[in-house]
């Protein structure tokens, strides 16, 4: 609204400077202006006040018709902005009538007193009216545009949220279940060490729960590589054996692509937990001058016939940070799955 305020105001002081104005024309002039004010909310109805005017203006010579003009051009303007697109184009094709019987009647007037006639008339009206209209519209598509940018990012935070979320619950139930597991068969004979194990399982628990509360509240840094060796440590306290190597000079990469690398190694390690058995896994990080190269091997009982979310949440991660992600059993065995993100 204060910006509407001040569009009126300052195109009311800019008219009211103009010394060869009248008081009729300048009482138009400020009573124009400030209708001006509604025009973001109601365009069409301060179009409907203003326009009227205008064109009685200029039929029957008043002397406010230069005032009127600016005021109508805004107005005319504003509902090509701002008004339904249904609406905006019924309004400009009743101005194009009006415009045209206004031609029409003025017909002989116009070809006294003007020097290229009822020709040159036509072509200012074109230009006044397509002006106002194509500017407004121009606004409105670059509106839509800024609004549709916005729902898509609303869109895809709320996509990277849930697969966040995904992962650390998979990953920390996935623990969990493992180390219950173990828990109770050692329940009867090594009574000390399922204490133990219960309480390695508290201790995810509660590092699941931290991690999760953090996400939900967004004040957790997004996990990169540079996290890599705490995610393996944490694998490895749950009984997986995990081997890591690095090829090429650790580079610097976006924020995004580190992140994406992470969950691919935490959701591919998380599955070898679930799904292999015993086995061993290789996280493999590759620094080669035209891509990031991340992969993680096993020697297990591979991924069932049909992989579920898991692989497609991971192949998305690296479609979404500009890589792409290819997973599938060895021919010796096991699983693999390998991201290229390119530099």
């Amino acid at each position: 609204m204060s910006r509407d305020i001040a569009l009126a105001g300052g195109l009311a002081t800019a008219l009211l400077m103009l010394n060869s104005l009248s008081w009729a024309a300048a009482v138009a002039a400020v009573a124009g202006c400030v209708a001006l004010i509604w025009l973001r909310r109601y365009p069409v109805v301060v179009f409907a006040l203003v326009a009227p005017t205008f064109v009685a203006s200029i039929l029957w010579h008043w002397e406010t018709g230069f005032s009127l003009l600016c005021v109508a051009w805004v107005a005319l303007y504003g509902v090509a902005a701002y008004a339904p697109r249904r609406w905006a184009l019924g309004v400009g094709i009743t101005v194009l009538v009006m415009a045209a019987g206004v031609l029409v009647a003025m017909g002989p007037v116009t070809e006294e007193r003007s020097q290229g006639g009822i020709g040159l008339a036509i072509l200012l009206v074109l230009g006044y009216v397509a002006s106002a209209w194509f500017l407004g519209r121009y606004q409105s598509t670059r509106r839509d545009e800024a609004t549709a940018i916005a729902a898509q990012a609303v869109a895809e935070e709320r996509a990277r949220i849930a697969r966040e979320l995904h992962d650390m619950l998979a990953h920390t139930m996935s623990g969990m279940v493992v180390l219950a597991g173990g828990g109770r068969r050692m329940a009867q004979t090594n009574p000390a060490a399922a204490v133990e194990v219960l309480a390695r399982i508290e201790e995810v628990g509660r590092q699941g729960m931290t991690e999760t509360r953090a996400l939900l509240k967004s004040v957790r840094a997004a996990p990169t590589l540079d996290d890599l060796s705490t995610l393996v440590d944490n694998v490895r306290s749950n009984g997986l054996a995990v081997q890591v190597s690095t090829e090429g000079k650790p580079q610097t990469v976006p924020v995004k692509v580190g992140n994406a690398a992470y969950r691919i190694v935490q959701e591919s390690l998380t599955n070898v937990v679930r799904h292999a058995g015993s086995a061993t896994a290789h996280v493999g990080v590759r620094y080669r001058p035209d891509a990031l190269e991340v992969e993680v091997l096993d020697d297990g009982l591979g991924m069932p016939a049909r992989p579920g979310n898991g692989v497609t949440g991971m192949r998305e991660r690296a479609v979404l940070a500009g890589g792409s992600l290819v997973a599938g059993p060895r021919p010796e065995g096991g699983w693999s799955v390998r991201a290229v993100f390119p530099s």
